[in-house]
């Protein structure tokens, strides 16, 4: 995304009253304590590394409906 990354996306459906709710999966080709941090802090509900095997995105969205 050329001018936001996941984070400020899902800060601003967090942010948002009618889509507050929504669940978000973040994804990152690096995971340390910073970036699960900064995932908590803007109310992601999942954090996926990548490269994911496609079963356990399937697996975490399937645990969201």
């Amino acid at each position: 995304m050329p001018d936001q990354d996941g984070y400020s996306v899902c800060s601003q459906i967090k942010q948002h009253p009618q889509f507050s709710a929504t669940p978000v999966i973040l994804m990152s080709g690096v995971v340390n304590k910073n970036v699960a941090d900064k995932a908590v802090s803007v109310g992601a509900d999942e954090l996926i590394r990548k490269p994911f095997q496609p079963q356990e995105l399937i697996a975490r969205v399937k645990s969201f409906l």
